[in-house]
């Protein structure tokens, strides 16, 4: 009987939901930081020696309604996501991960980088960083691909990160890879 009535006001309560946010395989929760369920960063995100806010208007999105907009207040200030607050990352050890986001440096050019950091459980750090060159006021892929995971770890850490102090970058479209996915978290538009 509730489906027959759903069927009966179908116009009426119908509600079109649209999203391009979920990608297939796709370990980061929020990539196109859509979701902000405070000001002070992007949900699942963090922020270190950066002040982050959401970019909304079209000159500062890649992809999707919103980026995030960083300023450094210290050089190698990063936003990063960590399995202490979404421990799924750490099904990622001892595979082969690629980490991609879309950069847009606002202040100066190559200022930006995405670094995965892992912690084992014997105190041992990687830190594997990104090379690719990211020109002034311009969209660019930034990546940092089959890097080999160690181990036996205790945190992971996908990092996006500014060079210099006082500089501004644009992330968007953030997403990782290395595993199988069988569960995405569902944006906000969805859930609500």
């Amino acid at each position: 009987s509730i489906n027959n009535a759903i069927r009966e006001v179908y116009p009426s309560l119908y509600r079109s939901v649209y999203s391009t946010d979920l990608v297939t395989n796709n370990v980061l929760p929020n990539g196109h930081f859509t979701d902000w369920v405070t000001t002070s960063a992007p949900d699942f995100y963090t922020a270190t020696n950066v002040t982050p806010t959401e970019g909304t208007t079209a000159s500062v999105t890649r992809k999707g309604g919103s980026s995030v907009k960083l300023v450094a207040t210290v050089a190698n200030g990063y936003l990063y996501i960590s399995s202490d607050e979404y421990p799924t990352l750490l099904d990622l050890m001892g595979k082969t991960v690629t980490l991609r986001v879309w950069g847009y440096p606002d202040t100066v050019a190559n200022d930006t980088t995405v670094v995965i950091y892992t912690l084992q459980a014997d105190g041992t750090a990687q830190t594997l960083t990104s090379t690719t060159a990211c020109p002034l006021d311009k969209w660019t892929l930034i990546e940092l691909e089959d890097q080999v995971l160690n181990d036996d770890l205790v945190k992971v850490e996908f990092r996006f990160q500014i060079t210099t102090n006082a500089s501004t970058v644009y992330f968007d479209n953030a997403r990782a890879y290395g595993k199988i996915m069988y569960e995405y978290l569902l944006p906000t538009d969805f859930r609500n």
